[in-house]
């Protein structure tokens, strides 16, 4: 989300008039706490149908099931698996890319499928068999909640009382033709515990029996039927994490496993996806519930009328296309209201839900899944947090098996604060939730959204703490085998933003004058009245917004960065010295030559009013490049208006390695967006000094440690000498190397005061800087997010090319055919 300038100005413009707020803020915000239920990705041998079927059986007795993905185990890749110009992909990738997209709780392994060599990011392993090895017994399984204790609540709920309106409630007896497809829609049960669901249920549900088949699936399909698969989504509320709908008819082949599992993992992501079965395109009702379907979802915007939804033909994998083209042309539509109106959208390729770069430009994010939520909120500072688990509403009549039931994602949100907290988190890592001081940490994990308590219980007890960004950061390196160390610019950078009010704060020193001044004066050298009012009228000059130098003054002040005294010269060495008015009595004793003597009130043009630094502003010299660092963490979080978890000014140590660190964090580009992907980003910071060489070789050492990180040089030097140019090139040249879901092995950004000093997001200051700057301004509000601005940051400073052409350009060289390679999909265009 993207400031914009309001009519009360900017950031800057605001702080500089509230001093006396931020002076005395305190502390706020919120715990918000999410139910929802377990998530499972099942791992199933290529040629396993008993598996599949096992496996959708499982998830049809599961409350939520049916978002739970089925991923193929593959050795290779199948040469039909994806039709874009790609370089091919690999069985490994595949198999990672789609835990990534799911993040499940846990990976379920089915038959004879293998357990991933690759890091499961502290997600455990478990067998199909555990899961529903118990529920004859007592109705329930091991992990999550189960069919039988939604349907008593369904029952309690909705068929206690006579209905206006008659639920028509439907066991289907499923051919065993083609059962593996017809499970995956309406959904089966194991033989043991079909039977309860037939002795117990099937009366009291009023549900009538009926045989199923390929042939009369699509009079099952009406929206008023309820079956078992739509048990298993009763008390869920699904919200997409998309721009369009997910509307499609998949044209599929009904015995090939892989298009089985393919229509259920759309279905999976939140689609509204109806099966049309290539055996059946020849029967008028398959073709009818088709086109009705697509007459329903022809419908005007609700903010635009005149662009109406379309339906998407989507074409398995399996499927020939002259069968896919039969099938479409057989279908009858009527007319549209203008030529401009397309109902139906035809796709020859399945989306990419295994590419992290490619499932944005697809459609296929992933849909959120919630039963309830609570808020509660949290004032001044807080230090611990008691709260109670989000229970789903079922009839709890058996303890559980030791196994997590149900989910809570718990969001912690704390505003104002001047301790740097953790709001960005990575994925995985469950150790790193003792940062929480949580109890039983093994029933934590760290999801993309955030925190996740595992609840064994209902009505359970939760603890827990903000945690402090510096013990996150801390502990996850560590588990890289890194032993960190605080050093003293880290001490002190933590000193001054306690002293601005935290990160907020920052604001106020965000001035290139005000950042000279402060370097002069750092080592508690005083200036005149006359003279330092000079210099805070050129500060309010350079401000963009606020001119007003008495309300620039009065925030700094009352940040007491700055403070007035008195400035006397020793009548024994002769030298001029700074004192507070608090500690000017009516004796003074010089710093200089320890001597005392009176003030010299009888003269009092001897005596002239002076403003110096104060605390940790006025150590000799050494806070003077803390400033960079911190406008870098205000880069991040206020104008890109990131979540972040910081650590400042730190030695990391590992082997022989033994290097100074300026700034590492997490970032999360939106605070809000739940699918957005946690970042980490690797800071080496100047004031006003110069890029060296060594400077280069310790960011190489921390590239090759952390693959994928953001490499960031940040000076307040508006532009750059030719050395470092040529330094910081070989970086960005070196990191340009294509690593996954098309991004850069280590993406290179370059801030500058351009950046560092600005006061909105670097699509509005580079829009007034003009020239190139105001050319990449447009391409960068268009395409949104750190890793196009950090392509435009090498554009800009570094003079290289656009990424994905040096790419294609290194690519041509490699393989010798240059101008015979297919063009690598943009960033900024949906292939």
């Amino acid at each position: 989300m993207r400031r914009e300038k309001t009519e009360s100005g900017t950031l800057s413009d605001r702080i500089h008039n509230s001093g006396e707020l931020l002076a005395k803020h305190m502390s706020f915000g919120s715990i918000n706490v999410k139910l929802r239920p377990i998530k499972l990705a099942f791992l199933v041998r290529p040629g396993d149908r008993a598996g599949l079927l096992d496996t959708i059986r499982i998830n049809t007795f599961l409350w939520g099931g049916v978002f739970n993905p089925i991923i193929l185990d593959y050795s290779r890749v199948p040469k039909n698996w994806d039709r874009h110009p790609h370089p091919r992909t690999n069985a490994s990738a595949v198999i990672s890319g789609y835990i990534d997209a799911y993040d499940p709780d846990f990976l379920v392994l089915v038959g004879k499928a293998r357990k991933p060599s690759f890091d499961l990011q502290g997600r455990e392993v478990i067998s199909s068999h555990e899961i529903l090895a118990s529920a004859e017994e007592d109705g329930n399984p091991a992990y999550g909640i189960g069919l039988f204790e939604i349907l008593r609540r369904f029952y309690h709920e909705e068929l206690r009382f006579v209905r206006h309106q008659p639920l028509e409630i439907v066991a289907l007896d499923l051919d065993t033709t083609f059962k593996e497809f017809l499970a995956s829609v309406f959904g089966d049960l194991p033989r043991n515990l079909a039977r309860i669901f037939t002795t117990n249920f099937v009366g009291p549900l009023g549900a009538q029996s009926a045989a199923c088949t390929l042939q009369n699936y699509p009079e099952f399909l009406d929206p008023n039927k309820l079956f078992l698969r739509r048990f298993a989504i009763l008390f869920l509320d699904v919200q997409q994490n998309r721009w369009r709908k997910g509307d499609c008819i998949f044209f599929l082949d009904a015995s090939n496993m892989l298009d089985i599992v393919d229509y259920w993992n759309l279905r999976a992501v939140g689609w509204i996806v109806v099966p049309i079965p290539k055996q059946t395109a020849h029967i008028p009702a398959v073709r009818k519930m088709a086109e009705d379907f697509i007459e329903e979802n022809f419908a005007p915007y609700r903010d635009n009328p005149n662009i109406y939804h379309s339906t998407t033909l989507l074409k398995a994998r399996s499927v020939a296309d002259t069968e896919f083209e039969q099938f479409f042309k057989s279908l009858k539509l009527k007319p549209t209201p203008t030529p401009q109106t397309a109902k139906l959208t035809f796709q020859l390729w399945y989306p990419r839900i295994w590419d992290e770069w490619a499932r944005d430009k697809d459609q296929v994010l992933r849909c959120e899944v919630s039963a309830d939520s609570i808020q509660k909120d949290l004032s001044d500072e807080v230090d611990r947090v008691t709260l109670r688990t989000v229970d789903p509403k079922v009839d709890v009549r058996f303890g559980g098996h030791g196994k997590p039931r149900f989910a809570n994602e718990i969001g912690v949100r704390i505003y104002g604060s001047k301790q740097l907290l953790a709001e960005a988190l990575p994925q995985g890592e469950p150790h790193l939730a003792r940062a929480f001081q949580v109890i039983d940490s093994g029933d934590w994990r760290l999801s993309q959204n955030g925190l996740v308590y595992l609840s064994h219980h209902f009505n359970w007890n939760l603890h827990l703490s903000p945690a402090s960004a510096e013990e996150v950061l801390r502990r996850w390196l560590e588990s890289k085998g890194w032993n960190i160390e605080s050093s003293s610019p880290g001490l002190l950078a933590k000193q001054i933003l306690k002293q601005l009010g935290g990160v907020w704060g920052i604001s106020r020193i965000a001035n290139e004058e005000l950042v000279k001044l402060l370097g002069e004066m750092s080592d508690g050298k005083s200036i005149s009245k006359n003279g330092f009012w000079g210099r805070i009228r050129k500060v309010a000059n350079a401000e963009k917004y606020c001119k007003d130098p008495r309300a620039i003054l009065k925030s700094l002040m009352d940040a007491q960065v700055f403070q007035i005294g008195l400035s006397v010269q020793c009548p024994v060495c002769q030298q001029h010295s700074w004192y507070s008015v608090t500690d000017s009595g009516y004796t003074l004793q010089c710093p200089k030559c320890s001597e005392g003597f009176p003030l010299p009130s009888h003269s009092p043009n001897e005596m002239q009013w002076a403003y110096r630094t104060l605390g940790p502003f006025s150590l000799p010299g050494q806070c003077y490049g803390t400033y960079a660092v911190l406008l870098t963490l205000r880069f991040f979080s206020q104008l890109m208006d990131a979540a972040t978890t910081p650590m400042l000014s730190f030695r990391a140590k590992k082997d022989t390695v033994d290097i100074e660190v300026d700034l590492a964090l997490f970032f999360k580009e939106s605070r809000f967006a739940a699918s957005e992907k946690t970042e980490f980003a690797i800071c080496e910071c100047k004031t006003f000094d110069t890029f060296r060489k060594k400077d280069m070789e310790r960011m190489l050492i921390l590239a090759d440690n952390f693959p994928g990180a953001f490499l960031v040089f940040a000076t307040l030097r508006k532009t750059l000498e030719p050395r470092e140019k040529r330094l910081i090139a070989r970086i960005a040249n070196r990191g340009r190397r294509y690593w996954k879901a098309e991004r850069p092995y280590n993406p290179v950004l370059v801030l500058t005061g351009n950046e560092l000093l600005a006061d909105w997001h670097p699509d509005s200051a580079w829009r007034d800087l003009g020239g190139k700057h105001a050319q990449l301004a447009q391409q960068v509000y268009r395409s949104g997010g750190l890793l196009p601005i950090s392509d435009a940051t090498q554009q800009l400073y570094l003079d290289l090319q656009p990424w994905h052409e040096w790419l294609r350009e290194m690519w041509a060289k490699k393989r010798g055919k240059q101008g015979l390679l297919p063009s690598i999909p943009s960033s900024q265009a949906a292939p």
